[in-house]
């Protein structure tokens, strides 16, 4: 079934994707994940889909045999599923009215010259 899930989304991000004929390779690959590896269905699933999504890892996964570069690189995209994006910093707290922003725009431009 994880196979079926794969390919499918392999077709949906795009269409013109052919699956390889024999998926043999592809399901001894999802087995070593869900048997010696001890992953999970959905964690399996929802790790590969993040994976499509992600604009770095897509491409990767239209290798020959997504199951294995997906085994292979597993804990890798699970961290990086998981993990909260990086706060962005802000230089200036948000001003409550634009006289003030004005103000502070002003004083900045007075102190570049």
């Amino acid at each position: 079934e994880i196979a079926n899930i794969m390919v499918d989304e392999l077709k949906k991000v795009n269409p013109e994707y052919n699956p390889p004929r024999n998926l043999t390779k592809m399901l001894i690959q999802i087995d070593l994940m869900l048997r010696r590896d001890k992953r999970q269905f959905c964690q399996i699933t929802d790790v590969f889909k993040w994976a499509l999504a992600d604009s770095f890892w897509s491409a990767n996964m239209f290798k020959p045999n997504p199951a294995k570069y997906l085994r292979e690189k597993f804990d890798q995209l699970f961290m990086k599923m998981i993990a909260k994006p990086p706060k962005k910093e802000r230089k200036f707290a948000p001003c409550s009215d634009d006289n003030e922003a004005l103000r502070i725009a002003k004083e900045m431009s007075a102190r570049a010259i």
